[in-house]
Protein backbone atom coordinates (compact mmCIF):
# COMPACT_ATOMS: atom_id res chain seq x y z
CA UNK A 1 0.00 0.00 0.00
CA UNK A 2 1.15 3.52 -0.78
CA UNK A 3 -0.16 6.66 0.89
CA UNK A 4 0.52 10.22 -0.17
CA UNK A 5 -0.96 13.34 1.28
CA UNK A 6 -1.15 16.87 -0.02
CA UNK A 7 -2.11 19.87 2.04
CA UNK A 8 -4.37 22.15 0.09
CA UNK A 9 -5.95 25.46 1.02
CA UNK A 10 -9.14 24.09 2.59
CA UNK A 11 -8.61 20.30 2.77
CA UNK A 12 -5.97 17.64 3.02
CA UNK A 13 -6.01 15.18 0.13
CA UNK A 14 -4.92 11.67 1.08
CA UNK A 15 -4.37 9.33 -1.88
CA UNK A 16 -4.25 5.62 -1.16
CA UNK A 17 -3.32 2.84 -3.59
CA UNK A 18 -2.87 -0.91 -3.31
CA UNK A 19 -4.40 -3.21 -0.73
CA UNK A 20 -5.68 -1.93 2.60
CA UNK A 21 -5.87 -4.92 4.92
CA UNK A 22 -5.09 -5.82 8.53
CA UNK A 23 -1.34 -5.39 7.91
CA UNK A 24 -1.47 -2.01 6.14
CA UNK A 25 -4.52 -0.36 7.76
CA UNK A 26 -2.48 0.85 10.77
CA UNK A 27 -0.39 2.97 8.37
CA UNK A 28 -3.53 4.61 7.01
CA UNK A 29 -4.88 5.11 10.52
CA UNK A 30 -1.58 6.68 11.63
CA UNK A 31 -1.49 9.09 8.66
CA UNK A 32 -5.07 10.22 9.21
CA UNK A 33 -4.42 10.74 12.93
CA UNK A 34 -1.30 12.81 12.13
CA UNK A 35 -3.33 15.11 9.88
CA UNK A 36 -6.05 15.50 12.50
CA UNK A 37 -3.50 16.11 15.27
CA UNK A 38 -2.05 18.95 13.17
CA UNK A 39 -5.41 20.71 13.46
CA UNK A 40 -6.61 19.81 9.97
CA UNK A 41 -10.13 18.39 10.14
CA UNK A 42 -11.27 18.55 6.50
CA UNK A 43 -9.93 15.42 4.80
CA UNK A 44 -10.61 14.01 1.34
CA UNK A 45 -9.50 10.39 0.85
CA UNK A 46 -8.93 9.28 -2.75
CA UNK A 47 -9.47 5.52 -2.89
CA UNK A 48 -9.43 5.20 -6.70
CA UNK A 49 -6.15 3.26 -6.56
CA UNK A 50 -7.30 0.80 -3.89
CA UNK A 51 -7.75 -2.74 -5.18
CA UNK A 52 -8.99 -4.23 -1.88
CA UNK A 53 -10.07 -2.90 1.50
CA UNK A 54 -10.79 -5.05 4.52
CA UNK A 55 -12.84 -4.10 7.55
CA UNK A 56 -9.62 -2.89 9.20
CA UNK A 57 -9.34 -0.20 6.53
CA UNK A 58 -12.96 0.77 7.00
CA UNK A 59 -12.34 1.03 10.73
CA UNK A 60 -9.47 3.48 10.12
CA UNK A 61 -11.73 5.64 7.93
CA UNK A 62 -14.54 5.52 10.51
CA UNK A 63 -12.16 6.51 13.31
CA UNK A 64 -10.93 9.49 11.27
CA UNK A 65 -14.50 10.57 10.55
CA UNK A 66 -15.43 10.36 14.23
CA UNK A 67 -12.34 12.34 15.25
CA UNK A 68 -12.89 15.05 12.62
CA UNK A 69 -16.57 15.51 13.47
CA UNK A 70 -15.91 15.98 17.18
CA UNK A 71 -14.18 18.94 18.74
CA UNK A 72 -14.50 22.70 18.72
CA UNK A 73 -14.39 23.05 14.93
CA UNK A 74 -16.16 20.02 13.49
CA UNK A 75 -14.87 18.80 10.15
CA UNK A 76 -15.52 15.92 7.83
CA UNK A 77 -13.93 13.06 5.93
CA UNK A 78 -15.02 12.58 2.33
CA UNK A 79 -14.24 9.68 0.03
Amino acid sequence: MEISSKRMQRVDLVSVSGRVDHETAPQLDRRLKEIHAAGRNQIVVDLSGVSYMSSAGLKALQAALKACRSGLQPGDVRL
